[in-house]
């Protein structure tokens, strides 16, 4: 295990890119005509979103905070839920707040980074199958091509979609359609934002070090290989092929999909343990990483900085940005560093 007390001293190149990254489902509150809301109000969600911290009203507060703390980047979502809140219907004074609110970045000179798809799809897409349905696709380049050219002078950095590639839900079936739909979304999305802005674009993936819980049982590692490649390799070889290879359906190949990435945007919080003996395939962590930051059972209780080391040595073809990274915690002791 990395011991970070030995860490030496490192010094961050000038310009580096320190910043906060947000969903608009998770801070901006009130999101109600969501595919998100519709499952807190339908489903028995331990937590909801309800107000959430009110970003969407008090965002001129929160973006002074940002500039005190000397951030230099703001990673945020547009949501789709506002933008188009019944099917064909879009909402101006919507677009025309995202649009203060980017502005606003710049006069403060603060890097945006703009994702269209994170967790805020409407709810009336939702009914219809989300990606899962290929048909799908075209409702989701409705809503690039209308979005996009209203902002595309204030975003400097594009991410279409949030972490597609560990989406799709239980049914391996499903997952198949959904990762292989929401590739070709991505394309989609990529080349529409290309015939309105020169800035990079990318879709944020989310990293999973795929570990067995014996290193030594031949079952337990040929289950970790099979999620690296439904999580990870998967993505990161249609993107440099164009070919979409998904266990239990025929492969294909999207001539738009190939090189549709201009950065590789790294979302990493922790390691995956797999056991092949387990119906849903989570292994038991090592009591050593276990780190019990909250008074509840979460995903994020575990400490693996490795797996992000490990992870950027596959990414060595394209620039890489960290969109996502942290830690779920009641004491800020655990998450602050001296620099």
């Amino acid at each position: 295990m990395l011991n970070v007390v030995s860490l030496p001293q490192i010094d961050f190149p000038k310009g580096f890119l320190w910043g906060t990254a947000t969903a608009a489902h998770q801070v901006e509150g009130n999101d109600i005509f969501s595919a998100n809301h519709y499952r807190e109000i339908t489903q028995d969600y331990p937590e909801k979103a309800g107000i959430a911290c009110d970003h969407y009203e008090r965002y001129p507060e929160d973006f002074k905070l940002m500039k005190e703390l000397k951030h230099t980047a703001y990673r945020m979502s547009i949501a789709w839920s506002r933008i188009e809140p019944a099917e064909g219907v879009h909402d101006e004074e919507a677009l025309a707040h995202y649009i203060a609110m980017l502005n606003m970045l710049k006069e403060l000179g603060i890097k945006t980074f703009v994702t269209l798809s994170h967790g805020s799809k409407p709810q009336w897409f939702s009914a219809k199958g989300d990606f899962k349905i290929r048909e799908n696709i075209k409702y989701f380049e409705r809503h690039v091509q209308y979005l996009v050219p209203g902002i595309a002078d204030l975003v400097d950095f594009w991410l279409v979609i949030n972490e597609f590639n560990i989406g799709g839900g239980p049914a391996l079936e499903d997952v198949g359609n959904f990762r292989a739909n929401s590739l070709i979304a991505h394309a989609k999305g990529y080349h529409i934002i290309k015939q309105y802005s020169d800035r990079p674009i990318s879709s944020a993936h989310a990293l999973r070090a795929c570990l067995p819980e014996d290193a030594f049982d031949r079952f337990d590692r040929q289950f970790a290989d099979l999620d690296d490649w439904l999580s990870n390799e998967f993505f990161f070889h249609a993107i440099r092929t164009g070919e979409i290879v998904l266990p239990f359906r025929d492969g294909e190949f999207v001539s738009e999909l190939k090189d549709s990435l201009d950065y590789w945007a790294i979302n990493y919080y922790c390691k995956r343990i797999i056991s092949a003996r387990k119906a849903k395939v989570d292994g038991k962590w090592p009591t050593a990483t276990h780190l019990r930051m909250i008074d509840k059972e979460f995903y994020l209780e575990d400490f693996y900085p490795e797996g992000l080391t490990a992870g950027l040595c596959r990414l060595k073809d394209k620039p890489v940005f960290l969109t996502e990274n942290g830690v779920c915690a009641d004491d800020d002791r655990w998450r602050i560093v001296k620099l």
